[in-house]
């Protein structure tokens, strides 16, 4: 079963011009999606939202520690609050993320730049987490995306789940991220 129709990858918008469909332009780059600006996050998660996805939205610029990040990200994905989180407790509740058949499922992580300027290592590797879970859900057919709002034009996280994240298409040249 394939996750796209490949006959249904672009629409008319409010202004008839053709759009491909947002998930589909995310996806196809890799699992994780860069965006900078706070207004075309919400455009984003707006039109997700509208093509029947589930979205789970973490704030992340406060976190001091590695445990907060976790309990913030499982908070909005309603993981059980475990007392002293880690990865691998991360990596096993991601495994149970109801990612619905019809839209799909989008994790947003708000200002996770914060993250990886004091736990870079570990930034990196909760994204590869959520990309590994994307592509274990894409062989049956569902979509799990990950959508990372970061203030550092030039954040670079290395590969996650075997692909860079990159910038989103309204932000992919540097000028449209100033």
């Amino acid at each position: 079963m394939a996750v796209f129709d490949e006959g249904a990858l672009t629409y008319l918008d409010a202004d008839g011009q053709v759009q491909e469909r947002f998930d589909w332009e995310m996806l196809r780059s890799g699992p994780v999606t860069l965006f900078r600006k706070p207004a075309v996050l919400a455009e984003s998660v707006t039109w997700l939202e509208r093509h029947d996805y589930t979205v789970a939205q973490a704030d992340c610029e406060n976190c001091r520690s590695e445990e907060e990040v976790l309990w913030a990200i499982g908070g909005a994905l309603a993981f059980y609050r475990w007392p002293c989180p880690g990865l691998d407790g991360f990596n096993d509740d991601c495994r149970y993320i109801k990612v619905p058949t019809k839209g799909g499922f989008a994790v947003v992580l708000h200002r996770f730049d914060a993250v990886a300027v004091a736990f870079p290592e570990f930034a990196r590797h909760v994204l590869d987490i959520l990309a590994r879970e994307s592509w274990y859900n894409l062989l049956f057919g569902r979509r799990l995306i990950c959508m990372v709002r970061s203030e550092d034009l030039w954040i670079q996280f290395g590969p996650v789940g075997g692909c860079e994240p990159r910038w989103n298409w309204r932000e992919w040249s540097n000028a449209d991220r100033v």
